[in-house]
C-alpha cells in the first residue's frame, strides 16, 4: 500500500465510524466512500491528494446532537429541580406530621384535663349537696331545740 492510500482508507474508516450519520444521504456516501477506499487500496497508482470529504448532513447531525444534548442537559436539570421540589415537600410534609402528631398529643391531653374538671365539678357539686341537707338536718334539729326551750321556759 502507498502512503496516499493509508490517510484515505483511515478517513474513510474515521467517517464510517462518524455516528453522525443518520439521514438518507449517509447510505450513499458511505458506498462512495468505502468504493474510494477499495479503489486506492488496490491500485498502486499515486493519486493527487483529495480535498476533505465534508458530508452535508454532518453540519445538520452536529446541530442536532448538540440540541439533543441541550435537550438531555435541560430535562436533567428539569429533573433535579422537581427532586428538590419533591425533597423540599417531603421535608414540608414530615414538619405538618410532626406538628399534627404534637396537635394530636395536645388535644388528647386537653381532653383529659377537661374530664378531670368534669369530675372535680362533680365531687364539688356532690359535696355541697351534703353540706345543704346537713345544712337542713341542722336547722331542723335547731328548730326542734328552739321549740322544746320554747316550751320548757314558757311553762316555767
Amino acid at each position: 500500500m502507498s502512503q496516499q492510500s493509508k490517510p484515505t482508507e483511515e478517513k474513510a474508516n474515521d467517517i464510517l465510524s462518524n455516528k453522525m450519520i443518520k439521514q438518507a444521504d449517509a447510505p450513499k456516501d458511505i458506498a462512495f466512500i468505502q468504493a474510494e477506499a477499495c479503489s486506492s487500496s488496490e491500485t498502486e497508482v499515486k493519486q493527487p491528494p483529495q480535498p476533505e470529504i465534508i458530508l452535508p448532513n454532518t453540519v445538520r447531525e452536529e446541530g442536532t446532537v448538540d440540541e439533543e444534548v441541550r435537550g438531555q442537559k435541560r430535562k436533567v436539570e428539569e429533573e433535579g429541580e422537581v427532586d428538590e421540589r419533591n425533597e423540599i415537600l417531603a421535608e414540608e410534609l414530615l414538619h405538618r406530621n410532626a406538628e399534627e402528631e404534637l396537635l394530636k398529643t395536645k388535644i388528647d391531653e386537653l381532653k383529659r384535663e377537661q374530664e378531670k374538671a368534669k369530675r372535680t365539678r362533680l365531687e364539688v357539686a356532690s359535696i355541697l349537696e351534703d353540706m345543704v341537707e346537713e345544712e337542713n338536718r341542722c336547722n331542723n334539729l335547731l328548730k326542734i331545740i328552739n321549740t322544746y326551750n320554747f316550751l320548757v321556759y314558757s311553762n316555767t
